[in-house]
């Protein structure tokens, strides 16, 4: 069962030991930004920013049960509230990949949650007790 934290059901709701549904979030994401009339660019913003966000937590995560994200717009801004299992971890934290560094010499990894820094007006962590929360919010066009 997902966690109901703000008074509306979660965009999706998925099984943590299985790879995020993007596809699924993605038509999802496209229902909203038709009727709160996104912007094509707040879409991608949005969709690459959840997509960084999850892949990080279904590859990094260490515990099983439910993701939960949830989308709140609003005429200036996206919020997005995303419940995982287990420790939090800190998008905001960890060393800024140096981007002028060519390919062949860059030490993998860094390089999404950089974008997710850069695309987010604001990001919140929580520790719950038995599970942690992101929030993430995003400026509209």
């Amino acid at each position: 069962m997902c966690p109901k934290t703000p008074a509306s059901s979660p965009l999706i709701c998925h099984d943590a030991v299985q790879q995020p549904p993007l596809e699924a979030l993605s038509r999802a994401l496209e229902s909203v930004r038709e009727r709160d009339h996104w912007s094509s660019s707040t879409l991608n913003r949005v969709n690459l920013v959840l997509e960084e966000i999850l892949q990080n937590i279904f590859e990094h995560g260490e515990q099983a049960g439910q993701v939960s994200v949830w989308v709140s717009s609003h005429t200036d801004s996206i919020e997005l509230l995303i419940q995982a299992p287990g420790q939090a971890f800190d998008p905001r934290a960890g060393a800024t990949p140096d981007l002028d560094e060519s390919l062949e010499t860059r030490m993998p990894g860094g390089v999404g949650l950089h974008l997710v820094r850069e695309l987010c007006s604001s990001i919140d962590t929580l520790q719950l007790a038995s599970a942690h929360q992101l929030v993430l919010r995003l400026n509209r066009d």
